[in-house]
């Protein structure tokens, strides 16, 4: 323990003088051309044994003040040993001072410092797959060594090791899990740090140069890779699973089926496929290639990783694979199936003696004694058969011929009848066929061993989804979101699909989506476009007339408190002429529009005796009333000035003109001034005015000789209203019937208005009306179109799962007493295998359905001793159990008493053949 302080101390002093030049500059690995490194030792290698070597040192690193360091480590590729290390050469410039606090930063950092090689390397790494390269030996004969000794040669290669050597261990706790020393889970955590500041990790480097051609530049890592194999192959050998591992490269060219494949650096891989979603990784454009790997001796390293949260899975350096297949699901993504074998040379050495570094596979059942000498006879009869068959020329094509994708039989690795396993590239499973993984499946979705129905719940694309779980048979429940794929707008959100993709909302689409309250208006849009009248809204800064009640845009009135419409000023002036004109101080647009009959620079006038204009209270034009004393009205003004108090009209003092509609004076036959009489039908009069019948009034309703303010409830279409007391102002109120006038879907009660006429509500009109549930679902809708999980209801009828509870349609499940789903019956079958297959004569799509594992005319059969399959209390297909004596099981078929079987023998419950007492005793 001293020994290994003393050596920390000196990691430690080293990496402080590292740390001192570090706080002036900071190192960035720089590209390293590895085919000019191997020329240039090659040829240091042919200058040594010409007696020409020359070796030469860079002093630059002691120049720690200097503003640009050139730091050359350079060990020459002679292979000169320095204790027991061999140096690498590494080139670094010095780049900007960074916080060195940020080391323990729990981030996955890139390189920036060797960009290009890391491409090569990490993300499009081909270079990962060497064609050919040398076993890696030798290093199991180093000593198994502490941590920090085994760092120890790494120290003038990797930039500041024994810091991150420092942190590993006091990250490991004291008792590691899997039974690994603190050492060695030292050693994996130390492996999957990130080095900070643009510098290369631990990982980064060993896997370069385990990636390289020669294996001498391996040897500084020797003493670290023993500790850390040793511990990795400690850890459990993870079960057979199939892994992922992708490249941002089109490599399908590369890696046709039969094509031997070695990964030789340790390969970090996921079981979880949507990792590699992740920009960081693979993300989800452009051209990819995405590995499916078949792994058999795989080490989970979560337990003892510094990330963590990361369900990472390492695999070892010599992992010989061979391409199975390969398919591209898309133009732009290429998937290639590798299988993981055991190789025939050693490509990796084990660390220690006795070591595994694969996983140990059981003797099979017929290579043991007790089962080979009635093997060995048994072959001998097939031999024979086969034999007398050829003779006799009864041997079928079938036998000669090796298992295909079409010779309708389930044969090779297929999991159904000429589909799935190695038919997958070529022929996936239909749904309810039996599978082992999604690739296999139509669907994508396998479970418990079968293909699945698509659903929109699946997390695939499948069916005719246009995405994953959005569009096609999802709608209208699940749209797709901007950036997902479409066949038509309707699949999308935003309702616009442009080149195959749900497209972003914007303000000119010509859709009405995002928060616009209607098309490219209102809303976030309001800014650039307000909506008209009759169009949604959610605040009056949606409407152009500045008026949304019960959320749509008004018409504008001349009582709505809002300067709109071609009004000069508020609820006066332009069409609210001539019953309300504007008050002195308020806009105008002409004389017409004031009180005063006065407008100048815009704005009504104060009424004065010079305005040229008979306004206030003037007798006549600038005369009269106020006027006074000033300005007496003169004879043949309108009134004659009898006395200086008095004013009077007579036929002798009075200026007469024949009365007009424009006159500004109730005369001839209005009822009202210029309104009325023979002023209709022009000029009727305004709310509040007199009437004589309701044809007077502009609301078409009088009522004690008064012009009435319209309402919802007068039986006249007035106001707003699109048909008589309904739509407009009053569809908060009363909506419109069918057939009669609307001018917006608020205004109907079927929210379909169709040429400004209320449409009869169907079940195809995108609306939920009539007495539908949801849109254009259940109620009268039911026979046609039933609703989808999750939408409303008011019972079973209404519902595709045929379940209502809550006014809610329920996702199916094997426990709501209806048959739905993919159920083959009630609640069995399917999806609800394997805990629930459905009982004799119940209703079946396959055989796998039905507990008899019989399904004739979708029905399942009562089991019999001649169906073909094992089931009842069958101890084999058809023998055995109740089918004895009738069918007793031949050799090597299953048994459980001697009974079931012809020889009257059954040993481990299989059934044997006759043979002696000698032979018996060996099988016991």
């Amino acid at each position: 323990m001293e020994s290994d302080m003393n050596e920390l101390e000196y990691l430690l002093r080293r990496r402080n003088v590292h740390s001192n030049r570090d706080k002036q500059e900071l190192c960035a690995v720089r590209k390293v051309d590895v085919e000019e490194k191997h020329v240039a030792a090659k040829s240091n290698d042919n200058a040594r044994n010409n007696g020409q070597k020359q070796m030469k040192k860079e002093e630059d690193e002691k120049k720690s003040d200097s503003p640009n360091i050139l730091v050359e480590i350079q060990s020459n590729s002679n292979n000169v040993e320095t204790g027991n290390d061999k140096h690498e050469i590494i080139e670094m410039e010095t780049i900007k001072q960074t916080n060195i606090d940020s080391k323990t930063n729990n981030q996955r950092m890139v390189d920036i410092g060797i960009l290009h090689q890391n491409q090569q390397c990490t993300t499009n790494a081909i270079a990962d797959i060497a064609p050919s390269s040398d076993p890696i030996l030798e290093y199991a004969a180093e000593p198994l060594l502490p941590l920090v000794k085994a760092c120890a040669p790494l120290s003038d290669i990797i930039h500041d090791i024994a810091f991150y050597v420092e942190l590993a261990l006091k990250e490991t706790p004291e008792k590691p899990p899997d039974g690994l020393t603190v050492d060695e889970s030292a050693a994996i955590r130390l492996y999957t740090i990130e080095w900070s500041g643009g510098h290369r990790s631990l990982y980064s480097m060993l896997n370069f140069t385990l990636k390289n051609a020669s294996r001498e530049n391996l040897r500084p890592y020797f003493k670290y890779m023993k500790l850390f194999i040793t511990a990795l192959v400690k850890l459990p050998c993870v079960p057979p699973v199939t892994v992922w591992r992708g490249v941002t490269k089109d490599l399908s060219a590369e890696f046709p089926p039969g094509t031997p494949v070695t990964w030789w650096a340790f390969s970090s891989c996921t079981t979880e496929l949507t990792v590699l979603e992740n920009n960081m990784y693979l993300g989800n454009e452009g051209s990819r290639t995405l590995f499916s790997v078949e792994a058999i001796n795989g080490r989970t390293v979560r337990e003892h990783s510094h990330f963590v949260t990361e369900d990472e899975l390492l695999l070892l350096p010599g992992t010989h694979m061979i391409v199975q297949s390969q398919f591209s699901p898309a133009s732009d993504l290429h998937i290639i199936h590798l299988k993981q074998v055991i190789p025939d040379e050693v490509l990796l050495e084990p660390p220690f003696e006795g070591a595994c570094l694969y996983p140990k596979i059981e003797r099979p059942w017929y290579r043991k004694k007790r089962f080979a000498i009635p093997i060995c006879l048994l072959s001998l009869l097939v031999i024979a058969a086969v034999a007398i068959g050829a003779v006799l020329g009864t041997k079928s094509s079938r036998n000669i011929l090796g298992p295909t994708c079409n010779d309708g039989v389930k044969n090779g690795d297929e999991t159904d009848v000429d589909c799935g396993g190695s038919c997958a590239v070529q022929k996936k499973c239909a749904d309810l066929k039996r599978c082992l993984n999604s690739y296999d499946c139509i669907s994508s979705v396998c479970t418990v061993n079968l293909c699945q129905v698509p659903t929109c719940n699946d997390g695939v694309t499948n069916g005719n989804e246009t995405d994953a779980d959005c569009g096609g048979p999802c709608l209208p429940v699940k749209q797709c979101h901007d950036g997902l794929r479409c066949s038509n707008a309707s699949d999308c959100v935003s309702s616009v699909c442009t080149s195959g993709f749900c497209q972003v909302s914007t303000c000119n689409d010509g859709v009405r989506n995002g928060d616009e309250t209607g098309i490219d208006c209102g809303g976030s849009c309001a800014s650039q476009k307000k909506c008209a009248d009759y169009i949604g809204c959610f605040n009056s800064l949606d409407c152009i007339n500045g008026i949304c009640t019960a959320n749509l845009c008004q018409v504008p009135t001349c009582n709505d408190g809002v300067m709109n419409g071609n009004e000069t000023d508020v609820d006066c002036g332009g069409p609210c002429l001539p019953a309300k004109q504007c008050r002195d101080g308020l806009r105008c647009s002409n004389a017409s529009d004031c009180v005063s009959s006065v407008c100048t620079s815009g704005f009504c006038q104060v009424p004065t005796c010079n305005d040229g204009v008979k306004n206030g209270d003037e007798i006549d034009i600038d005369c009269g009333g106020s006027c006074l004393p000033g300005k007496q009205c003169v004879d043949g003004s309108r009134f004659a000035k009898v006395s200086s108090v008095t004013y009077n009209v007579t036929n002798s003092n009075v200026y007469t003109s024949v009365p007009t509609c424009n006159d500004h004076v109730k005369n001839g036959d209005e009822i009202d001034v210029d309104c009325g009489g023979s002023c209709l039908p022009a000029k009727q009069c305004g709310d509040g005015l007199k009437c004589n019948n309701a044809s007077d009034c502009i609301s078409g309703v009088c009522i004690s000789s008064v012009c009435q303010v319209p309402n919802c409830n007068d039986g006249v279409a007035n106001g707003n209203e699109t048909d008589i007391d309904c739509g407009g102002s009053c569809h908060s109120i009363k909506k419109c019937n069918d057939g009669e006038k609307c001018n917006g879907v608020l205004d109907c009660n079927s929210g379909v208005c169709t040429s400004n006429i209320c449409q009869t509500p169907t079940c195809n009109d995108s609306v939920k009306n009539g007495n539908e549930t949801g849109i254009d679902c259940g109620g009268w809708c039911a026979s046609q179109n039933k609703c989808v999980d999750n939408a409303v209801c008011r019972n079973p009828d209404d519902c595709i799962s045929g379940v209502c509870k809550s006014d809610i349609c329920q996702i199916p499940t094997c426990n709501d007493g209806v048959m739905n789903g993919n159920e083959g019956d009630v609640d069995c079958g399917a999806v609800c295998l394997p805990l629930k297959p459905c009982t004799d004569l119940s209703r079946c799509r396959i055989g796998f359905d039905c507990k008899s594992g019989v399904c004739t005319s979708n029905l399942c059969q009562i089991p019999t001793c001649n169906d073909g399959v094992k089931n009842a209390d069958e101890t084999d297909i058809d023998c055995g159990g109740s089918c004895v004596p009738n069918k007793r099981c031949g050799e090597l078929l299953k048994c459980i008493n001697p009974s079931d079987c012809k020889s009257g023998i059954c040993i481990s419950n299989v059934c044997q053949g006759k043979f002696n007492a000698e032979q018996h005793d060996e099988y016991n």
